[in-house]
């Protein structure tokens, strides 16, 4: 299904600024903060399903349920460490977000890049996965770019891809939706909490691809980690 995903994870950090600013307490705004960042997310909301939204989409009831968002939580832990001096309120519960000290650039480079589809929106995302998982969830798309539906093995809700390699792929994956991109290089740079990558790199088996969030579609070969990444400078000066 074709899902308009048209913005990124630090549109998050403005909607807490304008809440308080209409009087929500500040401990409530830290703990869905907080909610967040443990992966303890409980709600009746529910991925889009349908494009465009209407509204009789929007008032369906769902059963509150917990949501396992642990593929942006990686990238919402460097956002938050970036947005947090400029929010109205602090965290005071663990897990905190990484030192800003700890929180570096990156890029990765694309030997095969395949967009299936118009690129002048901003639709595209890095999926960074343990090799196993991907080759088994999409086995296709790894021979062909663009053959294969992303969305139902990365949901998680009623909706989702329930099988094993599905199950394998939502708990050894993270998505960055936080980059930008160097067409002539065929280049993507991020920023990224350094134990969260080195822990990738150690382990070995980690490869990054490209998804578009749209038509939900694998958009680059997926490179070893190892290989295509550059380490580059970090956010502050660790002197």
């Amino acid at each position: 299904m074709l899902v308009a995903y048209p913005l990124n994870l630090t549109m998050f950090f403005r909607l807490p600024s304008a809440l308080h600013d209409r009087d929500y307490p500040a401990h409530w705004l830290a703990d869905v903060l907080f909610s967040i960042l443990d992966n303890r997310v409980h709600t009746t909301a529910r991925p889009p399903r349908i494009y465009p939204y209407s509204t009789k989409e929007c008032n369906k009831t769902f059963a509150n349920r917990r949501i396992n968002i642990m593929p942006f939580v990686p990238e919402m832990r460097t956002l938050t460490a970036l947005w947090l001096s400029e929010l109205p309120f602090g965290l005071a519960q663990q897990p905190t977000p990484p030192k800003l000290n700890k929180i570096r650039r990156y890029s990765v480079h694309f030997t095969s890049t395949h967009w299936d589809g118009v690129t002048s929106m901003s639709v595209f995302n890095l999926l960074f996965a343990k090799e196993t998982p991907l080759q088994l969830t999409f086995a296709v798309t790894l021979r062909k770019p663009g053959s294969n539906n992303c969305r139902p093995p990365l949901l998680f809700d009623e909706k989702q891809d329930t099988s094993p390699e599905a199950k394998a792929l939502r708990t050894n994956c993270a998505i960055v939706s936080t980059w930008t991109w160097n067409a002539k290089e065929e280049r993507g740079t991020f920023w990224m909490d350094e134990d969260t990558m080195e822990t990738w790199l150690k382990e070995g088996d980690w490869r990054v691809t490209i998804l578009r969030q749209d038509s939900w579609r694998l958009c680059a070969m997926p490179e070893a980690l190892g290989t295509a990444l550059r380490k580059e400078k970090f956010w502050i000066d660790r002197d």
